[in-house]
């Protein structure tokens, strides 16, 4: 089995052909979208061809998840709704709703430089930021061969760990969140 490093810039390809074809094609039609109250549950792709989610944390549950995990929770201060799910494939979804989309520009910005400034203490390579339109995606490696995917989209900021049929997960939330 390849490593990480070695197949990146396949992936990046990837990745970036399915996010131009989205972007081209699927910026205005939204058959399913997130909720947009936050005082709803997030909502989000359950079923992705033969991926299924086994276990999903939302409201409440989804945004003490997301604390859980990040290396610094009082950074999630504008955080008000949010979802960790977890799909049959090994990929797993962290979508965070902020109270704006400038709190959600300001904690990308954060999550971005950080982990470039933790290179050897944190299990993830430098964020390649790709610009596509006006979101910016960050394909960011792992030192496990995992990939991860970071945008925001409106206030909402998503991050994907892409398992072994990541780039139809990848797809389907780039369709689902685009333009939110």
């Amino acid at each position: 089995m390849k490593s990480i490093k070695s197949s990146l810039p396949l992936l990046v390809v990837i990745a970036l052909g399915i996010v131009a074809d989205v972007y081209l094609f699927n910026t205005t039609y939204h058959p399913q979208s997130p909720a947009t109250s936050t005082t709803s549950i997030l909502t989000f792709p359950e079923r992705i061809g033969n991926v299924t989610v086994l276990k999903a944390y939302v409201g409440n549950e989804g945004i003490e998840k997301i604390k859980s995990i990040h290396w610094d929770p009082e950074a999630l201060k504008g955080l008000v709704n949010g979802a960790v799910v977890i799909y049959s494939d090994g990929s797993i979804a962290w979508i965070a709703e902020l109270k704006s989309p400038v709190i959600a520009k300001k904690l990308e910005d954060e999550m971005v430089n950080r982990i470039a400034q933790l290179q050897g203490k944190l299990p993830y390579g430098t964020p390649i930021p790709h610009q596509i339109g006006n979101t910016t995606f960050y394909i960011i490696p792992d030192v496990r061969d995992r990939v991860h995917i970071l945008w925001r989209e409106g206030r909402y900021l998503i991050w994907l760990e892409l398992g072994s049929q990541g780039v139809k997960v990848l797809n389907a939330y780039i369709k689902y969140y685009w333009g939110k």
